[in-house]
């Protein structure tokens, strides 16, 4: 074989699998999180079935408890180079931890939870969660309900 087609073929498999291990690398270490309330989300939200709809202020009482709430609560999340992951939370009421299995393709970063408080999970309370890299892979972001979307920022 030619040399030139060699080397063409070398890097046409080497350079993906250069830049995955650079995007891996890139994500491991520390993160914190904040929450932001969607606020046109809680607003727009319909009453439960035979609940009668709640008034405007009522939502609105809603949305400051959800952002007070919000301000008061840390999240911290490790990224280690064995594709493992610990994340916290922590607010005034409660801590809590969540640990697992991560992977990468793309910008996406999908955390398999395995354990919560340091014991493994079984099959019903295990649950996957994609964040979104972005920021030149200085931020992540996820939405774990409709209401809230938390972002995470390297340290």
């Amino acid at each position: 074989m030619e040399p030139m087609k060699l080397t063409s073929r070398f890097f046409a498999l080497a350079l993906p699998i250069a830049l995955a291990a650079t995007a891996c690398a890139d994500i491991v270490g520390n993160w914190t999180g904040t929450v932001k309330v969607d606020r046109a989300m809680i607003m727009s939200m319909p009453p439960p079935p035979g609940a009668k709809a709640a008034s405007k202020e009522d939502k609105e009482r809603a949305v400051q408890m959800a952002e007070m709430m919000a301000k008061s609560t840390k999240f911290t999340l490790t990224i280690k180079k064995d594709h493992t992951y610990i994340s916290t939370i922590m607010t005034p009421k409660m801590n809590g931890s969540l640990g697992g299995k991560w992977s990468i393709s793309g910008n996406t970063v999908t955390l398999e939870t395995t354990s919560a408080g340091g014991k493994p999970v079984d099959g019903t309370r295990k649950m996957t969660q994609k964040l979104t890299l972005s920021g030149g892979g200085k931020t992540m972001t996820m939405r774990p309900s409709k209401f809230a979307v938390v972002t995470y920022i390297k340290k």
